[in-house]
């Protein structure tokens, strides 16, 4: 299934995009949510990834393994996130020091 997927992918058919939307979203949803146990976020982390993945073409980028490539690619995605998020925080921490000396 995966190779069909890619070829289609690769073909630009977006029912072949649509399938691994709806083929992944849900299990790629709860994998995310284990890294940042937050639905919202881990929602917000797929669907970027998904409109990236057809809007930059990345099919291209997949050799072999389409899953795998989904689930490393979300995986990235979730740590780059707490990576930013812990950096806005740790900003917004120094503004609220700042504003109350």
């Amino acid at each position: 299934m995966g190779a069909d997927l890619l070829h289609g992918l690769r073909a630009g058919d977006e029912q072949a995009y649509k399938r691994l939307f709806y083929l992944y979203y849900a299990n790629l949803v709860v994998y995310a949510g284990s890294f940042l146990k937050d639905r919202a976020e881990a929602e917000d982390v797929v669907q970027e990834f998904f409109i990236t993945f057809w809007q930059e073409k990345k099919h291209y980028n997949v050799t072999h393994d389409l899953e795998g490539y989904l689930y490393r690619s979300v995986r990235n995605l979730c740590l780059n996130y707490i990576r930013d998020d812990k950096r806005r925080q740790a900003k917004f921490a120094d503004y609220v020091i700042e504003e109350t000396e």
